[in-house]
């Protein structure tokens, strides 16, 4: 079931005395956090605030961030560890074959003869294939390669995906 709110990127830390704070971008989107003029945080603590942002500059892979009412260093500190969300109807088309993570977890994973190995618990991107976490079935935890030759199909709307075990992947 797809969120309200998705996360984006994460205040990493605060950053001089002047209330800046540094934001890592959580988005295969390219500018996503650049494109935003409020940014929504769920602070640690659970709470949700919405800030104004006053300013930003790239650094470090990041961004630097100066948002409306964190004025110094030790209001920033306060939403360190904090993740800026955005309401999920905002989120782009997909190309074919592409999908948002949160949509997959919790899908039935299958084998193409029909053998039910668990649901999908987590997906780890670990270089040039992403790997899929599936538990829940009889053989236990199973890690499966997202490559085309394992993944033959995923269907959203059923929260099904279809699997080809190769030879010696469960060995």
């Amino acid at each position: 079931m797809r969120p309200d709110f998705v996360h984006v990127g994460r205040v990493r830390s605060a950053h001089g005395l002047r209330g800046e704070v540094l934001v890592e971008s959580l988005s295969d989107l390219p500018g996503r956090l650049e494109s935003l003029e409020r940014f929504r945080l769920e602070l640690r603590s659970g709470q949700v605030r919405e800030y104004r942002v006053r300013g930003r500059r790239p650094h470090k892979g990041g961004q630097l961030v100066l948002l409306e009412g964190v004025e110094d260093r030790d209001a920033a500190e306060l939403i360190r560890g904090s993740l800026v969300t955005i309401p999920s109807g905002e989120l782009p088309d997909l190309p074919d074959d592409t999908f948002f993570v949160f949509d997959l977890i919790g899908a039935e994973v299958a084998t193409e003869s029909g053998e039910l190995l668990g649901k999908l618990k987590e997906i780890w991107a670990v270089g040039g294939n992403d790997v899929l976490v599936v538990r829940g079935g009889e053989r236990g935890e199973i890690l499966l390669p997202s490559s085309r030759e394992v993944v033959r199909s995923v269907d959203v709307k059923e929260r099904r995906i279809k699997v080809h075990l190769i030879p010696g992947l469960l060995d």
